[in-house]
């Protein structure tokens, strides 16, 4: 949502057909299967991918980076996938004319150990208001919620791959 504000061609990934729709619904302009990216991308984009949002893990660097473009640049920004590993990757790897950047979240919050933590916490507010406002639907990325006792059940849930969204 926060992309197609600022003007993006989103291009949403799942394993799963069926949220399709769901992922349309919430703003992507095209929802591309994992599988067939490789095929895809290169339709959509045959020039390449300007901005990447990796939020799979570090273990996808190497794919996501053949579909950045000349001076394109990709964020990892989660770690969907449980781990930190990139196996067989090396920062040499990176061309000289792409941009890799991490972003994480400590247990101190949003960028406690490091700058931008304005810029974080206006981003932070802005969507908060937007949900607050009912412009950002809930249900349009709150799946499901679980009672605090119920945790296993919500990861087992996520793991599952039955969430569309996030369930909390």
């Amino acid at each position: 949502m926060l992309a197609k504000e600022r003007g993006a061609t989103v291009v949403a990934t799942t394993r799963n057909k069926d949220k399709t729709a769901q992922l349309k619904k919430v703003g992507a302009d095209h929802v591309l299967l994992e599988g067939d990216l490789e095929a895809e991308i290169p339709k959509l984009f045959p020039r390449d991918v300007d901005v990447i949002l990796e939020l799979v893990g570090p273990n996808q660097i190497l794919r996501s980076l053949g579909f950045s473009a000349r001076f394109g640049t990709m964020i990892i920004a989660g770690v969907l996938n449980l781990g930190w590993d990139a196996e067989g990757f090396s920062p040499v790897m990176i061309p000289p004319t792409r941009n890799l950047s991490f972003y994480t979240m400590t247990n101190a919050g949003i960028g406690s150990e490091d700058d931008g933590l304005e810029s974080m916490e206006g981003l932070l507010a802005e969507v908060l208001e937007k949900v607050e406002k009912g412009i950002y639907p809930v249900e349009s990325f709150l799946d499901k919620t679980f009672k605090l006792q119920d945790m296993g059940e919500a990861h087992t849930y996520m793991e599952d791959n039955r969430a569309s969204g996030r369930s909390w």
